[in-house]
């Protein structure tokens, strides 16, 4: 008797070496992880270096529970970056502000898990570690 199992999503490639990459954002997604706090995915295409062009990895983000953001967070960091500056609206902060635009960003290999069990190399993947910039706008 086999089980076979369906996957939905993404599956992150490994991008060596860890350091910086361009690229366009794509989408955001919410997700819940085995229980765990509800996350915010942040999707990019690479476009520089042409060694990793078109491959499509991610940063996550702890979504804030509401009524708690904190301006120090991953997200509220990054969300300025992408605006150009500080939310007119605390309490709303779309995504919308990352579309047509290209980043310069950090890569880094996920190598262990969360207990900080180290992963085969079969199962690591590249996240985006960092937003260092907007480099392009485009419409």
């Amino acid at each position: 008797h086999d089980v076979t199992i369906t996957w939905e999503g993404d599956v992150p490639p490994l991008l060596p070496p860890d350091g910086s990459y361009e690229g366009i954002f794509l989408r955001a997604t919410e997700a819940r992880f085995m229980g765990s706090q509800q996350k915010i995915y942040l999707w990019f295409r690479l476009t520089w270096p042409l060694a990793v062009l078109n491959e499509v990895v991610f940063k996550a983000y702890n979504k804030p529970a509401r009524h708690k953001r904190a301006i120090s967070s991953h997200f509220y960091r990054d969300w300025v970056l992408a605006n150009g500056g500080s939310p007119k609206r605390g309490d709303r902060m779309s995504t919308r502000v990352f579309k047509g635009k290209i980043f310069k960003l950090r890569l880094r290999t996920v190598a262990t898990n969360a207990r900080q069990e180290q992963l085969a190399p079969e199962q690591q993947y590249s996240v985006i570690d960092r937003l260092i910039g907007v480099t392009e706008h485009h419409p």
